[in-house]
């Protein structure tokens, strides 16, 4: 037996045993109450899974030894008891969280994956939460409604999902409707969706005709509910024969009739008062006879109802920038206009944008970013006073919704930080190292939790650094590089474990290097760019190899560069920016690596400026309907590679014929 596979048999055995003291109540330190049902457990598994339950048993454990000392001779380890909320936590639920916290088996359906997330929401089970939304997003024709019923009761996990289902049934009305999961709707669901200015109908009066449709489906008590859903109707957009028709079918339905009245008194309202008209909704309306009449009677063109505006029309996962340093009038490394604001590549129309600006225009340079459930955290960095040549590091924290467009503060972190970076792994926001006051290089690690809005140290690095390149990676934290003192480039890469909470060292990195910068394409880990020992820029792109944690040489820049922005557009990595010593300046070129191509991806957009210190990564922002994403040019790399040698990563190739230019 080779060493993982006992490693692996080693841990199956320790939990198997752990599984059956569970059912037996052996050594189980432990209780969970929800109402009147019980669940004996160990803190221990619990506190691996739980953020709400790891912090109980640390006030739990804190009790018990002072509860040691106090009465030695009385002491007598009890089992401590947690009651839970019973409205959000049902038998079922708890017992398939905690199947999975000792087996990692979990069947989740459509029937029970609403009570499974209230009890995670209850708990902050991170873990299970993602794999409620891998789920969700498999939602069709027939479970769309139900996905959008469950994503809009927690829209902080699963906010991403709820986006794009909403958009699913908004742009497929016409066919959800005929479903059955639509006569079982709540009706603030279907008020909701009748309301919203992007549903996409034929005509007005099916949307009209479809509440009819929905009250049809238990009628005695949703006859009540009619008003407000009639209320969401643009009568002004429904011709007058053509409501006339659908009066016919409603009196048609017994249990209806009476709710005509209130549909004439709402035509009425909306025909008769001007300064009350909804406006049109953004699906194509089909035209009537008669207003195709009326047109061409007209000499002069009408008044047009616009469409109201809507940021969440279309979401585009991109490229984004934050803050930075860029060159000016005032010469190059001054903070700029770009060191407050945040850019998003706009793919459609291959060129660089303003997405939003920090707020109070506070101008940031190398901070640390990451994305968790679709909102951007920007962490620490500095806010230099270049005129008085001051250094100062910060601890502030801020979150920023692209939906809304709206910034939040979050708790601040436990130490100032600069040139650290981040990454979101198991729902929460790790920070990585960097240099604290006075130019400290830091080894502390600390974490966010957005449900407690706050920052908990873990394990310390092994070896303190900044400026590294750091990454998520099969579902660990790598960390490779960096300094570990000001005039010193680091090879060592450490891999972080959050289930263990311990670092581990791996086989170095082939040359030192700092100010570099990794991402996961594919499902591979790449680390591009960055400073030698000896100072100067480097072109090198390397790859991870997984089976033997050693890192391969696969392609080279066209310019090499450092402390740039590197992130992920499936399949493509693409390098923003950064500073290159062999050109002694900034950059503000973009280069983009197409890994399933094979290819370097040519005309890729510059930034607007040359720029670096900026945080980089991919988000999911809003962007005008109806865009074509535009294919650029690409040119395959001299002596292509077999499928095999790329697997392996033995090819290497060269960017110089073929990245954008600077």
């Amino acid at each position: 037996m080779d060493a993982e596979a006992e490693k692996l048999a080693h841990c199956c055995h320790v939990v198997n045993n752990l599984d059956a003291w569970r059912r037996s109540g052996a050594l189980c330190d432990v209780v969970l109450e929800v109402g009147d049902q019980t669940f004996p457990a160990h803190s221990v598994a619990l506190a691996s899974f739980s953020g709400r339950l790891k912090q109980v048993n640390k006030r739990h454990c804190v009790l018990c030894f002072f509860q040691m000392f106090e009465t030695a001779e009385e002491y007598r380890e009890v089992p401590y008891h947690i009651s839970l909320d019973e409205s959000r936590m049902s038998f079922s639920a708890m017992s398939a969280i905690l199947d999975f916290m000792y087996t990692s088996e979990l069947r989740i359906t459509f029937s029970n994956v609403m009570e499974i997330m209230g009890a995670c929401d209850e708990l902050i089970v991170p873990a299970i939460i993602e794999k409620c939304r891998d789920f969700l997003k498999t939602f069709d024709l027939e479970t769309c409604l139900d996905c959008l019923w469950v994503t809009s009761h927690y829209q902080y996990w699963l906010g991403g999902v709820n986006k794009t289902v909403r958009q699913f049934v908004l742009a497929n009305f016409m066919s959800v409707m005929n479903t059955r999961s639509f006569y079982t709707q709540d009706v603030a669901q279907l008020e909701s969706i009748l309301g919203d200015d992007e549903l996409s109908v034929p005509r007005e009066v099916d949307a009209f005709l479809a509440i009819f449709r929905w009250v049809e489906g238990e009628a005695d008590m949703r006859v009540h509910f009619a008003h407000r859903l009639l209320s969401k109707i643009r009568y002004t957009y429904i011709d007058p024969d053509e409501f006339a028709e659908a009066v016919k079918y409603v009196n048609s339905i017994p249990s209806c009739r009476k709710v005509v009245l209130e549909a004439f008194q709402f035509y009425s309202a909306q025909k008769t008062v001007s300064f009350s008209t909804p406006q049109r909704r953004r699906g194509k309306i089909r035209q009537t006879t008669r207003e195709t009449f009326r047109e061409n009677e007209q000499t002069t063109p009408g008044p047009v109802a616009l469409p109201r505006p809507s940021r969440s029309t279309v979401m585009e996962n991109t490229v984004v920038v934050v803050g930075g340093l860029c060159e000016t009038d005032e010469g190059p490394g001054v903070v700029g206009a770009q060191g407050h604001m945040i850019h998003k590549f706009n793919r459609g129309q291959n060129r660089w944008e303003l997405l939003t600006t920090l707020p109070a225009s506070e101008a940031r340079d190398h901070s640390a970013v990451a994305v968790l459930y679709d909102n951007l955290y920007v962490i620490g960095g500095t806010n230099p006073q270049r005129a008085s040549k001051e250094y100062t590091p910060l601890d502030t924290c801020y979150r920023y919704d692209p939906d809304t467009d709206e910034w939040a503060d979050v708790a601040a972190m436990n130490s100032q930080r600069t040139y650290a970076q981040a990454a979101a792994l198991q729902g929460v926001v790790y920070v990585v190292g960097g240099l604290g006051d006075q130019q400290r290089v830091l080894g502390t690690v600390e974490y966010y939790n957005p449900t407690l809005d706050e920052w908990t140290y873990a394990a310390p690095l092994l070896y303190p650094r900044f400026a590294a390149a750091v990454a998520v990676h099969t579902d660990r934290l790598f960390v490779a590089g960096g300094r570990t003192e000001p005039d010193v480039v680091s090879n060592v890469v450490e891999m972080y474990d959050p289930g263990t909470d311990r670092w581990e060292q791996l086989p170095p990195l082939r040359v030192p290097r700092s100010h570099a910068a990794m991402s996961v394409v594919q499902g591979r880990l790449y680390l591009v760019g960055g400073v030698d020992d000896k100072g100067r820029s480097m072109s090198a792109i390397d790859v991870l190899n997984d089976d033997n944690d050693l890192w391969e040489h696969v392609a080279d820049l066209s310019i090499p560069r450092h402390d740039m922005g590197v992130t992920t557009l499936e399949p493509r990595l693409f390098i923003v920016g950064g500073r290159s010593t062999r050109d002694r300046r900034m950059l503000r070129g973009v280069e983009c690596l197409d890994l399933e191509r094979r290819a370097w991806v040519t005309d890729v957009a510059g930034l607007t400026a040359a720029a670096s210190g900026f945080g980089c990564c991919s988000l999911t922002v809003p962007i005008r309907k109806n865009v074509q994403t535009l294919e650029l040019r690409q040119t395959i790399p001299p002596a292509a590679a077999s499928e095999e040698e790329w697997s392996t990563g033995t090819t290497e190739y060269s960017a110089s014929e073929s990245s954008a230019i600077e």
